[in-house]
This record gives structure tokens, sequence and C-alpha cells, in this order.
């Protein structure tokens, strides 16, 4: 199965199964502009840095009030980590053989 899917920064992403990813976008999307840009997005930028500092997760009141996309976060919370500084959603196999980690991109 391939999955193309373009966000609204023009970059592509290519999913070839679960398996392999190829990014396709502008030279200058390396990790350090990826980074940049998670952490100024309002809704991954505040996920990415409730995760970076270890808190506990904010209880539904402290967030009843942001976007549905941070609402949306939120709710993956756990299945979501930093790695390389950049904030990712972790999946894993359900035999626990397998974990894949695929970049939230603003």
């Amino acid at each position: 199965m391939v999955m193309t899917v373009i966000c609204h920064h023009n970059v592509i992403c290519t999913c070839y199964g679960s398996r392999r990813t190829k990014l396709n976008g502008p030279e200058e999307w390396g990790t350090d502009t990826l980074t940049r840009e998670q952490r100024e997005d309002p809704d991954v930028g505040g996920i990415a840095q409730w995760k970076i500092e270890g808190k506990e997760r904010p209880e539904w009141q402290e967030i009843s009030n942001r976007s549905s996309t941070f609402k949306g976060y939120w709710a993956l919370r756990d299945s979501l980590a930093i790695e390389n500084n950049l904030l990712k959603r972790v999946w894993e196999s359900s035999d626990g053989k397998e974990r894949n980690y695929q970049i939230v991109l603003p």
C-alpha cells in the first residue's frame, strides 16, 4: 500500500506500507527546521513543551478552551514522545516487537 500526504507546508510524505517513509520537501526541512516549526505551532508546540518538561497530563478543565487539534493531541498523549528533539507519535505492533516513530507535522 502506498499513501501520499501533503501538509500545509507542501511537504510530501510517501508511506510504503508500514515499513518505509520518504519525505520530499525543501532541502531546508531538516531536524532543526522541523523542531522550530513544531515549537512555534500553538497546538504541536504546547504538547511538545508539556512532554519535554515531563509534566503530568493536564486535566480536561485546563485544556477545554484549547483548539480541537490540541485536544486531539491531548487524547493521544500516551502515544506521543520526544525523540531527537521532535514530537513524534509512537506506533507499536501488537506483539511489541516493532516500534515506529512518526513525526507530528505542525
